[in-house]
C-alpha cells in the first residue's frame, strides 16, 4: 500500500513540475501562444499561436479575441482587451 502511495505522489509531483516547466508545450504536444508586435496604429494585443499535436490551436474567442488567419503555420489573434496570461496548454 505504501508503494502505491509513493508512486502516486511521484506521478503527481512529475505532472506539477512538467506544467511549471512547460514541457508539453515545448515538446509540441499542446498548443501555445506568444505576444507579437501589433501592426502600426493598432493598440490591441496580438497573439501568435502554435498548434499542438494533442490539442490543436488554442482558441481565444472566449477571451473576446478575433482570429486573423494562419501565417507560416501560426494562427494570429487580435485581442481588444489585453490578456492576463499566455493562452494554451492543458492545465
Amino acid at each position: 500500500m505504501l508503494r502505491i502511495l509513493m508512486v502516486g505522489a511521484a506521478i503527481v509531483a512529475a505532472m506539477i513540475f512538467a506544467q511549471r516547466e512547460h514541457w508539453l508545450a515545448r515538446a509540441g504536444l499542446v498548443g501555445n501562444c506568444r505576444t507579437i508586435t501589433a501592426p502600426l496604429g493598432d493598440t490591441a494585443q496580438w497573439w501568435s499561436c502554435r498548434q499542438g499535436v494533442l490539442t490543436g490551436f488554442p482558441v481565444l474567442t472566449r477571451h473576446d479575441c478575433d482570429e486573423h488567419g494562419i501565417v507560416l503555420g501560426r494562427e494570429l489573434w487580435r485581442c481588444a482587451t489585453p490578456l492576463e496570461s499566455a493562452p494554451g496548454g492543458v492545465f
